[in-house]
């Protein structure tokens, strides 16, 4: 599930992203422009199945140097992917598209305190090396806190800082979850919330703050006779 078609992309001085994407309705091309865009990934398991879930911030601005508070947009579900395969290939394969497309770089999924002690993440590495693709997998601090994530993800929806579409696979899993599934790895069956908990982890790690880049540049030999 994709909420718009990605055009192409471009990554700004201040780490923002700029898509060009088309409108559903019209098929005319937008812009818009992100703080940033981040993927959670759920591994595979013998009772569920490999997926991510992609999600933009909104961007508002450059904030100012020592701000501690900068201004947080909005974010949203711009995708979602669920392996229909044993094999892996195919799903480092969809990875690969949409962070070429979306310039999406940062990954959050549950990995070991070594993680090329994670086969996954050795192979999806390998891929992405392969596929000539820039990726940067992080562990997620609370990885197996389900709870943590569904709160988390709760929240922000209550508080509208996250819109879902209707339309998503995750949609459907949060509306069909209750209090007594959340016994027995409720991550299992919940696999696109497990996901979504993890990238939602990243943001409020490390949010995004678009600092513009500053460059220095050496000043010329004969600058003091200028």
């Amino acid at each position: 599930m994709e909420t718009f078609e990605i055009i192409s992309a471009q990554k700004e001085q201040d780490g923002s992203i700029i898509l060009v994407i088309a409108n559903q309705e019209t098929g005319e091309h937008e812009l818009r422009r992100f703080a940033d865009i981040r993927m959670g990934i759920h591994w595979p398991s013998s009772l569920s199945p490999a997926c991510f879930v992609i999600v933009s911030q909104e961007y508002t601005g450059t904030p100012k140097y020592g701000d501690a508070n900068p201004p947080v947009g909005s974010r949203e579900i711009i995708a979602e992917y669920i392996s229909e395969t044993l094999g892996m290939n195919e799903f480092y394969r969809q990875i690969v598209v949409f962070v070429k497309k979306s310039l999406c770089r940062r990954l959050y999924a549950v990995l070991p305190e070594d993680p090329y002690q994670c086969g996954y993440f050795q192979d999806l590495q390998k891929y992405a090396r392969n596929a000539e693709c820039n990726i940067h997998i992080n562990s997620v601090s609370e990885g197996d806190d389900f709870f943590l994530g569904i709160s988390r993800i709760k929240d922000s929806t209550d508080s509208g800082w996250l819109s879902i579409p209707t339309a998503s696979a995750v949609y459907d899993q949060l509306n069909s979850i209750t209090r007594e599934d959340l016994q027995d790895n409720p991550q299992e069956r919940f696999y696109l919330i497990d996901a979504l908990g993890h990238v939602l982890d990243g943001y409020y790690r490390c949010p995004p703050r678009n600092y513009p880049l500053i460059t220095k540049r050496r000043p010329p030999p004969n600058w003091r006779y200028h």
